[in-house]
């Protein structure tokens, strides 16, 4: 396994989770949120996987109602994959601030 090239790959669903929900797709951003919370594990990190499987409980399933707050898990989400990179957080990054 390339840890570089899997942090970089977590990174880039991080930034797809952000796109889908600047866009109002949960769908997508569901998928995004789970394949975050699957590539966390092996790379041995929790706090990335805790975080991501929020977000996936804070969307709920298809079809139901979203909790209100899915933002800060969203960015809660994307503070802790900041902590495993040196640049500015993926998810919210140049995101307007609700």
């Amino acid at each position: 396994m390339n840890a570089e090239r899997d942090i970089h790959t977590l990174i880039e669903e991080g930034k797809g989770l952000r796109d889908a929900l600047r866009s109002d797709d949960l769908t997508e951003a569901r998928f995004r949120a789970h394949q975050i919370a699957r590539m966390a594990l092996p790379l041995n990190l929790p706090d990335v996987r805790n975080a991501a499987v929020a977000v996936i409980v804070s969307l709920g399933a298809e079809g139901d109602r979203v909790v209100t707050g899915y933002i800060e898990a969203v960015v809660a989400l994307s503070d802790a994959i900041y902590l495993h990179r040196q640049s500015k957080p993926p998810l919210v990054a140049d995101a307007p601030r609700c």
